[in-house]
């Protein structure tokens, strides 16, 4: 008869929490984005790692099931911990990086540093039964790591390192008290697994009974912490699926940026006429002029701030809209720049023509767009 002791049930109940929170990311927010996705992906592996670590403390809490036959069903169990456990690492640096707008680290050369990382794992863990270097049986029965689960500690624990000094100095960034204590918040639900961990390594260096490693149940506290932050601050849900029907549709060119004047979207007219403002790239980068209209903008209370520009044979109205939380801090802004190269063309030429034959003022004439 199966028994479940009271030890498993946190295990338990933070599977089905991180699984109900991977399917809440990408079925509430009206836009998937990377950090819904990545947060999905993290829950999932979380939910698999507490659901086989739950079982594995109760079907072998002495003898590691990475030992286990090929084909049995503990092996099988450890198949669903290692993609769990591999999952967690790789998509907490993932979302962590997608959360904090540094878009460079989830593609290209970083997005397959994980891959091969997920892969190594998912393929070098399962198969210790034959070859026995991840795991191996001391003659009193206790597992003794191997060199290939050194090579598999050390870039989980870079991953772990990487995600939370991401996640943490963007918080710390923002603008405004709030980002503070949210950052303080956040730093205390990542500690919490932090120490579960290392008091349940203590315990058994110095032979204390320690009948579960809880930091799988603690992890997902962390997870449900970020989620209420995630959901909570509206950071997944940037840009409202409606709304962002007519921001691709309008032919000026818009980009959103955060209070850092970093890039997070931008329509299709802006990639066309300047791709170099993409996504996670700072603004003072690709359009330095732009840019710093932007930043007076932000620095200040105005809440709209056109401008003029000219940018090599062509002329621009520019206008900055910020965003700004109750308190009045600055969360973002939007940049809309439309080209009015044309027009002024032909307020030359009727400048010119007026001065040729007489008449009104030049500066009478020549006005900006409304």
């Amino acid at each position: 008869m199966f028994t479940i002791h009271w030890y498993s049930l946190p295990m338990f109940a933070a599977a089905i929490t991180s699984a109900a929170l991977a399917v809440a990311s990408v079925a509430l927010p009206h836009a998937r984005t990377t950090t819904t996705k990545t947060f999905c992906m993290l829950n999932v592996g979380v939910a698999a790692w507490t659901a086989a670590y739950a079982l594995e403390i109760e079907l072998s809490p002495l003898a590691d099931i990475a030992l286990a036959p090929i084909g049995s069903g503990l092996w099988w169990l450890s198949l669903v911990k290692t993609f769990g456990l591999a999952a967690t690492a790789v998509h907490w640096y993932l979302f962590a990086a997608a959360q904090s707008r540094h878009m460079k680290l989830v593609r290209g050369p970083s997005l397959w540093g994980t891959i091969v990382f997920f892969a190594y794992t998912v393929l070098v863990v399962p198969a210790n039964p034959l070859h026995h270097l991840y795991v191996t049986a001391s003659a009193a029965g206790r597992a003794i790591d191997g060199p290939l689960r050194t090579a598999y500690l050390l870039p989980s624990s870079l991953y772990g390192i990487a995600g939370t000094y991401l996640l943490l100095s963007s918080l710390w960034r923002e603008p405004g008290p709030r980002s503070r204590k949210r950052a303080v918040i956040m730093a205390l639900a990542i500690c919490v697994p932090l120490v579960g961990g290392i008091a349940s390594n203590i315990a058994q260096a110095v032979g204390a009974h320690f009948p579960f490693d809880p930091t799988p149940a603690f992890f997902g506290i962390t997870t449900l912490v970020i989620a209420f932050d995630v959901f909570h601050a509206g950071l997944a849900d940037i840009v409202p699926l409606s709304a962002a029907q007519a921001f691709q549709a309008t032919s000026d060119v818009a980009i959103v940026c955060d209070s850092r004047l970093r890039v997070l979207t931008a329509n299709a007219a802006a990639k066309r006429q300047f791709p170099a403002a993409a996504t996670g790239v700072l603004l003072a980068d690709a359009l330095p002029d732009v840019a710093a209209h932007a930043a007076t903008c932000l620095e200040t209370d105005c809440d709209y701030l056109p401008f003029e520009l000219t940018l090599g044979d062509d002329v621009y109205w520019g206008r900055i809209y910020p965003t700004r939380s109750r308190s009045g801090g600055a969360l973002g802004c939007v940049v809309l720049l439309s080209d009015i190269t044309e027009l002024r063309y032909a307020q030359e030429q009727l400048t010119r023509a007026i001065g040729r034959h007489g008449g009104p003022d030049a500066a009478d004439v020549a006005h900006k767009p409304r």
